[in-house]
């Protein structure tokens, strides 16, 4: 809880300098910076879960490899189009929400995450498709894909549930 706060109090200080308010700490780095501070501060906590929900984010840096204790990471809410391939390095994660973005292809990097047990992906509208990789992950046990117009596997598939879909999939190749 000491990082969501930390995180917390660095995404308020960044608000207040968008309003023009006095200049906290924060405000004199730039993004960056920023980004860099929160992966050392995750890194130097050994934290396990690593929440990053709602700060806008349009990118993630490479460095995310670098949090090798974390399990579960949420990306949530944020304007994400994509993620860096070193995501797959994170060996220990599990549990992966990249809901509420903006992305458009399925990112590759996660369909060679073998670990994964949770993949959220809601509310990705211009996402499609998921490849056949990911379904074919046995460990995985939930993927969440409600409101995405996905086309393949067609969305009465996903209702159906995930083994269904690698049913599904299976029949195609």
């Amino acid at each position: 809880h000491t990082c969501t706060y930390c995180f917390m109090q660095i995404y308020d200080e960044i608000s207040l300098c968008k309003q023009g308010l006095p200049p906290p700490y924060v405000c004199s780095m730039g993004l960056s910076q920023i980004k860099q501070f929160m992966v050392n501060l995750a890194r130097s906590l050994k934290t396990k879960e690593l929440m990053l929900e709602r700060y806008q984010l349009s990118s993630v840096g490479h460095e995310v490899s670098d949090l090798t204790t974390i399990t579960k990471l949420s990306l949530s809410h944020n304007l994400l189009i994509e993620i860096p391939t070193a995501i797959k390095e994170m060996d220990n994660l599990t549990h992966l929400d990249i809901s509420d973005n903006r992305f458009i292809r399925f990112p590759a990097a996660i369909a060679d995450m073998d670990q994964l047990r949770f993949l959220d992906l809601r509310y990705n509208p211009e996402m499609r498709d998921i490849p056949i990789e990911l379904c074919q992950n046995t460990d995985l046990t939930e993927l969440r894909v409600d409101s995405n117009a996905m086309l393949c596997p067609p969305t009465a598939m996903w209702q159906l549930g995930l083994k269904h879909v690698r049913k599904y999939q299976h029949s195609l190749l």
